[in-house]
């Protein structure tokens, strides 16, 4: 059984030597070694005619009984038991205690030949016969000969565990002395999985040459790990598609005799599932685990503050909470009126309409009502714009999400199994074709389960919930886990219990639903979910996932060989840049001069190793479009931006920004925006919200009165000969427009209301000051300092003044409405700047219970000895 989770890079190439690195970190070279075909195709010890002798006798007694089946099977279920458990054993305990190592050690293997007993001796030699006359025994370390005397035994068992396998298949086999079409396509669809059985082995002694006899729980290859060929494409690929030929020889069988070869195959792959779960991946674990990084303060921040044992499915079910126990009496109450109305009948078919139209409801508001909630909320944040004018908080908003996206997850599968379990009649008899399906319905549930248990290891609740729809992310993508196989695992395997179902019950209403609902899930996938990746993350998106990439090479490879077509040669470029090109190649062919412009400016702006600015006939994918703009061609010379001062400034300090732009190109809807430094994805797109705090750089001078434009110059000259008229301006953010909380940030001009970033200015800090002690008059100075700052006033405001007296309408707050609003964001500024400099979280009715500086003073005083 080759190893199925770690793939060691394939370093054992003929003119590379492969270097082992021991325990202890001594390295030494490892010799070739064969694998198992050329081994028993070239016996050279006394293990290898042994092999072939046990073959032998379990043939003779075989043929001497007539080919009774039983025989072959309890043959098969020796070896199968032999490898699974008798090869399990053996690994742990040489994982965990090194006993096969200590036992060879004990009995002088690493010792001369004399010094040995005989039957250690015996054992040395035939370790030394099997590797060929060129094997220096002694000069290899003890874990070495060990592990090749390990293999001796591997090959005993495996090469019986498969020609034991193919006797009892062949005692199954049934050949109909007129064959009809559907034998022949049962032929052919059964040598295609044998072929591809043999190709997935050969692709993984190709990836893992000396993993294939677990190397590692002797010693490591020096060489890194990767995951290559076919363990891109699936996980564990030995255990799982490796298993394929014997589905394949099971279909080949026929008749009732393939029905048991199925299942024998069947219970051999989970037997191997077994070995994998309580031997392998412990090892793997303990072996290839990289140290946990340490977490990050904002990671471990949101977990405390927005997922706190959260009802997932029905996992963290606590009775006290309202909407746990919300959702328990809706579904109990689902499963009651289901025991009410009973079983569909011929003579009462509005049951089970009643049972399709429930489930289909629910599915409707799983899949589209949660969708368009997303989708709003990624659009305008809907949902938390809801929440926030009512005066809760983002957490309220995000803990109400979690409620009701739970609670129609779990109707929406409720629903579809009580509907499952109404119309699912008991079979007569449990045989053939009805014990097959009930078999794949098995296999499909459990394949869901895997799918979803997989998915929640590597996106936890976060990404459960689709937190990052309502909260900031605070880190990239992950492409680990099942994600390394699939991109989106839910859009081919997150339906598959619905189709299980469907499968089990032989009911067509039921498998119309579940391709309803896998429709559903696709449309989320492609209009909601992928938008908003797309804006939150760019470039960071993958474009294949590992299957594709497999697929990919595989046929690319295939038509090479076959049609000798040099687009398929291995030399091809096939990386994200060569693919990038071939894209805007093909786009640019329809696009106007003035898109293919912009395009030359981000390529610009995305580092281009020259410091010039080439022109249009050197760049081979723009070849025949009409030149840009000069203004376009010249954006660092033309596009200036600043902040004036110093690079560090106090939290609501207004920030004087100067910036410089193309006369003829200046928009009324050029605007200016400011971001923390990394968190936007790309240098040269914003795709991260500024939550208001930007300015339109020409439109505030008639809005604001805070734009000054100079007079014009011209820019240094360019290629073409041509000056570029600029204008200089300043524009002051203030207030709103401000961020207010500590951080380096930036700022990024923005052309024409769009997102594609012009310039970018050098970082500057925003701090919060705190005082040195929290005394009272210490912390009044620092409050009055805080208040000045938020409020504005016209006049200083004094320790006991009212602050809310102090707030003066702006512009814009022409209600009473608006302006109370507008109270309530300096409050919320103030409480925010309190916790800049204080440590001290306030809700922004504080200041309706603490209305001047002194009392809020105290209040914060109070708070700081507390904590």
């Amino acid at each position: 059984g080759p190893r199925a989770a770690s793939a060691t890079n394939a370093a054992a190439k003929e003119d590379v030597p492969t270097l082992g690195r021991l325990p202890n970190g001594t390295l030494f070279v490892i010799p070739p070694t064969d694998d198992v075909v050329h081994t028993l195709s070239h016996p050279r010890s006394a293990f290898d005619w042994l092999v072939w002798g046990v073959v032998a006798a379990e043939l003779a007694l075989l043929y001497l009984s007539g080919g009774n089946m039983w025989l072959a099977l309890g043959f098969y279920a020796f070896w199968r038991i032999a490898y699974n458990l008798g090869i399990g054993l053996l690994l742990r305990w040489q994982s965990r205690h090194k006993g096969f190592l200590r036992l060879c050690k004990a009995h002088g293997f690493d010792r001369p030949h004399d010094e040995m007993s005989p039957l250690w001796r015996f054992f040395a030699r035939q370790v030394a016969a099997k590797m060929g006359p060129d094997y220096r025994f002694h000069d290899l370390p003890l874990e070495f000969n060990s592990w090749m005397l390990f293999r001796g035994l591997v090959d005993m068992i495996l090469v019986n565990d498969f020609a034991c396998y193919f006797m009892f298949a062949w005692t199954q086999l049934y050949i109909p002395d007129v064959l009809r079409w559907t034998d022949w396509l049962r032929y052919a669809t059964g040598t295609l999985l044998i072929l591809f059985n043999v190709w997935v082995k050969l692709e993984a002694h190709h990836v893992i040459p000396y993993a294939w006899y677990w190397v590692d729980f002797w010693l490591l290859i020096e060489a890194e790990l990767t995951f290559d060929g076919i363990f891109m494409a699936v996980p564990h690929p030995m255990y799982t598609v490796g298993y394929s030929g014997y589905y394949g020889i099971a279909l080949a069988c026929g008749g009732a005799g393939g029905y048991h070869v199925f299942f024998v195959s069947l219970a051999a792959q989970l037997c191997q599932f077994a070995f994998l779960y309580f031997f392998e991946i412990p090892h793997i674990e303990k072996t290839y685990r990289t140290p946990t990084p340490p977490p990050n303060p904002d990671d471990v921040k949101r977990r405390s503050l927005y997922f706190r044992r959260d009802l997932i499915g029905f996992h963290n079910l606590d009775l006290f909470r309202s909407t746990d126990l919300l959702s328990v009496v809706i579904a109990v109450s689902t499963l009651v009126v289901a025991c009410i109305v009973g079983r569909p009948s011929d003579a009462e078919p509005w049951k089970w309409r009643f049972y399709l139209v429930q489930a289909i409801v629910w599915r409707c508001i799983y899949t589209f009502g949660m969708g368009t909630i997303l989708f709003l909320q990624s659009r305008n944040r809907f949902w938390t714009r809801h929440f926030l004018k009512y005066g809760d908080t983002v957490q309220d908003a995000m803990q109400s999400w979690k409620s009701i996206y739970n609670l129609c997850m779990v109707m929406c599968y409720l629903t579809f199994f009580v509907a499952a379990i109404q119309l699912y009649t008991w079979p007569a008899a449990w045989s053939g074709p009805v014990l097959l399906r009930h078999t794949f319905g098995c296999i499909l549930i459990g394949l869901h389960l895997y799918t979803a248990t997989s998915v929640f290891e590597v996106l936890g609740p976060q990404g459960y919930f689709y937190a990052d729809f309502f909260l900031e992310p605070t880190k990239g993508l992950i492409y680990s886990g099942i994600y390394r196989f699939l991109n989106n695992p839910e859009k081919t395997l997150g339906n598959a219990s619905f189709f299980a179902m469907a499968l089990i019950c032989a009911s067509w209403p039921l498998l119309g639903l579940a391709v309803f609902g896998l429709a559903g899930t696709w449309l989320f996938l492609e209009c909601v979910e992928a938008p908003h990746m797309r804006k939150l993350y760019g470039h960071q998106i993958r474009r294949e996932a590992g299957v594709q990439r497999v697929i990919r090479e595989g046929a690319g490879n295939l038509l090479r060989r076959v049609a000798g077509d040099p687009l398929f040669s291995s030399n091809a470029d096939h990386s994200p840049h060569a693919d990038a090109a071939a894209t805007a190649k093909r786009s640019c062919a329809a696009t106007r001069p003035a898109v293919a412009a912009t395009l030359v400016d981000e390529v610009q702006s995305s580092g281009a190793s020259s410091p010039a600015v080439p022109s249009l006939a050197k760049l081979p994918l723009l070849s025949g479009l009409a030149s840009p703009p000069p203004d376009l061609l010249t954006r660092e010379q033309t596009y200036r931006l600043r902040v004036a001062g110093g690079p560090t400034f106090t939290v609501g300090t207004p920030l004087t920004v100067c910036f410089r732009t193309p006369r003829d190109t200046l928009h009324p809807r050029d605007w200016i925006g400011v971001y923390r430094v990394g968190a936007n994805a790309s240098a040269w797109h914003s795709n991260i919200p500024s939550r208001g705090r930007f300015l339109y750089s020409a439109a505030a001078a008639a809005m604001l009165g805070a734009t000054r434009l100079r007079s014009s110059l011209t820019t240094d000259r360019d290629p073409c000969g041509a000056g570029v008229a600029v204008l200089e301006g300043e524009v002051v953010l203030r207030h709103m427009h401000l961020p207010w909380s500590s951080g380096v940030y930036e700022l990024r001009y923005h052309a024409n209301d769009r997102h594609v970033v012009m310039a970018t200015s050098p970082p500057f800090e925003i701090v919060a000051v705190a005082p040195d002690s929290c005394e009272l008059e210490d912390v009044k100075a620092a409050v009055t300092d805080i208040v000045t700052r938020c409020v504005e006033p016209t006049e200083p405001i004094g320790p006991t003044d009212l602050i809310v007296s102090r707030i003066q309408p702006v512009e814009g707050c022409d209600t009473q409405t608006l302006f109370e609003r507008y109270q309530k964001d300096v409050y919320r500024l103030i409480v925010a700047c309190i916790k800049e400099s204080f440590r001290v979280d306030f809700d922004y009715r504080i200041l309706d219970v603490c209305p001047d500086v002194v009392s809020l003073s105290q209040r914060i005083v109070e708070a700081r000895k507390i904590l």
